[in-house]
């Protein structure tokens, strides 16, 4: 996977990301993308350990809104 085409995948990833509002359709997200985020890990690490960093923190936002509830 060129860096382009690595770019693109984070975008993606992220821009559907942040409509997500569960920590179970989040981890479905992940891991229905693993492939994608593989591929995209080896090609631009930094750009995988950013989009990681942006489900790290998606994660945590949820649940803070559920502890809300």
């Amino acid at each position: 996977m060129e860096h382009e085409l690595a770019t693109k995948v984070y975008q993606v990833v992220s821009l559907f990301m942040k409509k997500i509002s569960t920590v179970e359709r989040l981890e479905k997200y992940y891991y229905d993308n693993k492939v994608e985020l593989n591929l995209m890990r080896k090609a631009a690490p930094s750009l995988y350990d950013d989009l990681i960093e942006e489900f790290k923190l998606k994660k945590q936002e949820i649940i803070r809104k559920e502890q809300c509830q």
